[in-house]
Formats: structure tokens, C-alpha cells, sequence
């Protein structure tokens, strides 16, 4: 995903749940990680428009660490402040032709080419222990917090896009909630936990 993009050390805080019963049962692993953030396009300041997304990965032992891409949509938008929208790992398809042409390229690899899934981040534990009955939610929502002022809403440039991030945005700072939904008809959104940054960093 990158065009330019803002790393941060952090610390996903959470615990195994469970949702309510008629809608089985989620594992969610409280781990350290790495949090990108960055644009899936330049960084349009003219049109206006800008693209950002988020790549999640959460170490654990022994195995390989669990990721999850996410982003508010694909046709981008107009106020540069990225964390006025939430996230998902499950997009709506795009209203511009043009990226309705490269997700129908995607089609031919994936008949969910807008989906990310979830069943390896649920399958293991932190310390690499296989989980025998796990069960993954159907879509992840990123939440982000809306005191964190770092970006302005009016356009600026993809250099910016790193000052901002880097001055703005403080260690110890909540970055997001996250959400579970079960299922496609869940009505209820079950609160997984909090993304913390432990140190910020530059790429």
C-alpha cells in the first residue's frame, strides 16, 4: 500500500471474547506489532483526493505474525484528515470506473476481491500455540480516535503526509478502537480493543 507511509510500534490490548452466543465466538490475541499507515495513491492535492490505508501486523511466537490490511474505501477522499473515517478489511466496490476496472482485474485471482480474511489472525495465540477451535469475526473496524489532531482536513502534499504524522502523532497515543462483526446481518458491534502506539517511527 505505499506511497508514502508513517510506521508505529504498537501494542494491540486485548483479550480472547465472546460474542453473544447466537453469534458463536471470536478470538482476538493481545499482542505487540507494527502499524503503517499510508496512501494506496499519490496524494492528490489538486483534484482533491487522498487514499489511506492501514497494514496491521501483530508478532507472535514461532509462527508467521498475523496481518490485516484495511482501509475507509477505495475512491479515496476529499478531506485529508484520515482519521475522520473508519476502517474495515471489507470494502464497498468503488464508485470511479477506473477502480472498478482494477478490482474486476482482481476478480480473477479472488471472487472477494474487496475482502481480507481473518481465520489465520484467529488460529494462534501470541506465543505461536495453535488454537484447535478458533473462530475468526467476519470484518474488523477500525475506529479512529478522534482527539488525535495530526492532520489538517484541507489538502497538502505526500511529504506532509509524513510531517504530520510525525508530529502529531505522540507515543502512548490510542490510534484506534477496534470492532468485531460476526457475521454480515450482526447488528451489534463487539469492542475487540484499543491500538496504542509504545514508540513512533519514520520509513
Amino acid at each position: 500500500m505505499g506511497f508514502s507511509g508513517y510506521i508505529a510500534r504498537l501494542s494491540a490490548k486485548s483479550a480472547a471474547l465472546e460474542v453473544l452466543p447466537s453469534q458463536g465466538c471470536c478470538h482476538w490475541c493481545a499482542c505487540a506489532g507494527l502499524l503503517r499507515l499510508s496512501t494506496a495513491t499519490p496524494v492528490d492535492p489538486d483534484t482533491p483526493n487522498i487514499t489511506p490505508g492501514i497494514g496491521l501486523k501483530l508478532l507472535r511466537d514461532g509462527v508467521p505474525s498475523a496481518n490485516v490490511v484495511a482501509m475507509p474505501g477505495l475512491d479515496g477522499q476529499a478531506d485529508f484528515n484520515i482519521l475522520t473515517r473508519n476502517y474495515s478489511n471489507h470494502l464497498e466496490m468503488p464508485v470511479s470506473w477506473a477502480v472498478q476496472l482494477v478490482a474486476a482485474k482482481f476478480v480473477q485471482a479472488s471472487y472477494c476481491p474487496l475482502m481480507v480474511g481473518l481465520a489465520d489472525m484467529a488460529a494462534f495465540e501470541e506465543d505461536g500455540t495453535e488454537i484447535k477451535d478458533w473462530s475468526a469475526p467476519f470484518e474488523l473496524i477500525f475506529v479512529p480516535n478522534p482527539e488525535i489532531s495530526a492532520f489538517p482536513k484541507q489538502p497538502y502534499s505526500g511529504d506532509d503526509f509524513l510531517a504530520y504524522a510525525e508530529l502529531g502523532i505522540d507515543e502512548g497515543s490510542v490510534l484506534f478502537e477496534v470492532y468485531a462483526r460476526a457475521s454480515p446481518i450482526s447488528v451489534i458491534d463487539v469492542h475487540l480493543g484499543s491500538i496504542k502506539s509504545v514508540r513512533v517511527l519514520r520509513e
